[in-house]
């Protein structure tokens, strides 16, 4: 029998470090990258970060590569952001 517990800290920004995603946009962020990573089966730690960026801590399951997990968070958050705040419609996460 093996145990693996994969905690991460990743951090990535906004285009340009564009500081698009404000004190109305970032608390519904972090609530729906919750959302994202519990289908993932992981687990958010801690989600928060200033107007340009984005921290998050994760347990994430090992049957999970970290690129596929990340492509798979900024495209989901990308399009979410794009549907419920259509002022931001400049916004996108940078590429890594």
């Amino acid at each position: 029998m093996s145990y693996t517990n994969l905690h991460y800290h990743i951090s990535f920004s906004s285009k340009n470090r564009a500081a698009l995603m404000d004190e109305t946009v970032m608390p519904r962020l972090c609530q729906y990258f919750g959302g994202i990573i519990r289908e993932l089966d992981g687990t958010l730690l801690l989600s928060n970060g200033p107007a340009d960026h984005i921290h998050l801590a994760v347990n994430l399951s090992p049957k999970l590569a970290l690129a596929d997990f990340l492509r798979t968070i900024k495209t989901n958050t990308s399009r979410w952001i794009h549907q419920n705040f259509t002022q931001l419609g400049d916004f996108h996460w940078q590429y890594s």
